[in-house]
């Protein structure tokens, strides 16, 4: 998984990637915070999360899980 890739979330379908964070606290701390139950799906030590722009607009990245 690379910044810039899509990726198929079962939530939100296919979304891009913007970002990637070491660890789940620094994405919150960014305001990745929207779950996309990926993690559910895919067991590969990774999860996709969402952080909200405005009432129409998401963006994503992708986390490494502890």
């Amino acid at each position: 998984m690379n910044v810039g890739e899509y990726i198929e979330t079962p939530r939100f379908c296919r979304v891009k990637i913007k970002e990637y964070f070491e660890t789940e606290g620094e994405a919150h701390e960014a305001g990745y915070t929207e779950p996309t139950h990926y993690r559910r799906k895919h067991q590969d030590g990774y999860d996709v999360l969402g952080k909200v722009i405005d009432t129409n607009r998401m963006v994503f990245a992708f986390v490494k899980l502890d």
